[in-house]
């Protein structure tokens, strides 16, 4: 497993964020629960703009740790801060990137508020 979730700490620092989604998969079929695995696939499909992908993962991910007591044990205060942040910034990405679509397709078709 550490092996895996180097490989996806390599792979987030080289930008390569495909791959970075299928090791971090492959982590994830080994420890479903494993929260830096989790992490570092929702960060990358955020960079490869799969916003919805990434809020639904983190959202699973921080109700799994609020429903869970043993798995609440397991988690570093930090680490769930870390997962809120990312949501956040995940949705606040999401929303500008709808904002553009919006606007292109208004300039395309005239349309007018």
């Amino acid at each position: 497993m550490s092996s895996l979730l180097n490989t996806t700490l390599c792979l987030q620092k080289l930008e390569n964020w495909k791959k970075l989604v299928t090791v971090a998969d492959k982590a994830l079929n080994v420890e479903p629960n494993n929260i830096k695995a989790i992490y570092r696939k929702a960060l990358a499909l955020k960079n490869l703009q799969e916003y919805e992908s990434a809020i639904e993962i983190l959202e699973k991910a921080l109700q799994n740790i609020e429903n869970d007591t043993e798995l609440k044990k397991k988690i570093d205060g930090s680490m769930v801060k870390e997962l809120t942040t990312l949501l956040t910034s995940t949705k606040t990405a999401l929303n500008s990137y709808l904002k553009k679509q919006k606007n292109i397709y208004k300039s395309m078709f005239g349309a007018s508020e």
